[in-house]
């Protein structure tokens, strides 16, 4: 389970901005509903230092439990979910990537989207390619 930084400058479909490879964090993962817990602490880790509150914190780890566990349920056999972690201001922004077993997006179940519609401040499931992907957003009202 690599873990690695820096990463090469990227896009992403919300936001043209590059990534700066001084800014990220990137984490790979078995596609495995058991690894997901890594992801959860390295959110909740970047949330802790850059001072967010603890419902805030919570808040994240519940949203990146939930649209992991999104890209992991329609992932391919031996997949790798990949996770980009970086702050932004008084925002913290997860990227996943994760290759899919039938080359669809999964439909997102009421009570995921209302968990991360109520947890995070902007959210967004989409193709990209062969994979399913996630962009999440949680800005910190402690920061401010």
């Amino acid at each position: 389970m690599p873990v690695s930084a820096p990463v090469s400058p990227s896009t992403d479909p919300i936001d043209s901005r590059p990534i700066r490879a001084e800014d990220a964090v990137e984490l790979w993962l078995p596609a495995t509903s058991r690894h997901l817990r890594l992801a959860r602490l390295a959110a909740a880790g970047l949330a802790t230092d850059l001072g967010f509150s603890v419902d805030e914190i919570e808040d994240l780890r519940l949203a990146v439990d939930e649209a992991c566990a999104v890209l992991v349920e329609s992932a391919a056999d031996n997949a790798r979910l990949d996770l980009v972690y970086r702050s932004e201001d008084d925002a913290i922004v997860i990227d996943g990537r994760c290759p899919s077993v039938n080359g669809a997006l999964p439909a997102l179940h009421a009570v995921v989207e209302a968990i991360l519609h109520t947890t995070l401040d902007e959210y967004q499931v989409y193709r990209d390619g062969e994979s399913n992907a996630f962009r999440l957003v949680k800005r910190s009202a402690s920061r401010g």
